[in-house]
């Protein structure tokens, strides 16, 4: 095998650490060694998971050997939180699959950040005045009973 073929897992630690930098503080990207079934690299860490641990791959429903990507799939994080996860097979230069590049989303943030937008985007209607136009007719139209200077959500 040449150098320039050679397996270099350095490279995928820059990637690993790249990818992890653009989703910071809501991803880790953990890269598992296949031959020893073991992690070997942590990027922004959220699972607590340490250098040396097991992969726990056999927890997928996919033969990482064969597989090109496995997900996106979700999890559940040590502290409740949804995650959800894909993990890319990484080959070296004669094609057999060496790591497992696999990246965790905090999803939670995402579902909770979806619900705040949509309490904003809820109707609301104005209790100031206890009478309003309408606009089609020009009479006046009694509003909801509620109490004057109030907001109500519909």
């Amino acid at each position: 095998m040449s150098t320039a073929n050679a397996f270099q897992p350095t490279n995928y630690q820059t990637i690993a650490d790249s990818i992890a930098t653009l989703l910071f503080p809501h991803a880790e990207v953990i890269l598992h060694d296949l031959k020893t079934q073991q992690v070997v690299h942590i990027a922004n860490n959220l699972s607590k998971r340490k250098i040396g641990d097991d992969s726990a791959l056999d927890e997928l429903h996919s033969d990482p050997r064969s597989a090109q990507s496995i997900g996106p799939y979700e999890k559940l994080n040590w502290d409740g939180q949804r995650m959800r996860s894909i993990t890319s097979i990484l080959r070296d230069g004669e094609g057999q699959a060496v790591m497992a590049l696999c990246i965790n989303l905090n999803y939670s943030v995402l579902e909770q950040a979806r619900d705040a937008l949509n309490l904003f985007s809820r109707p609301v209607e104005s209790c100031r005045s206890p009478k309003r136009c309408s606009a089609t007719t020009g009479r006046s139209v009694s509003t909801p009973s509620c109490t004057p200077g109030c907001i109500k959500i519909v």
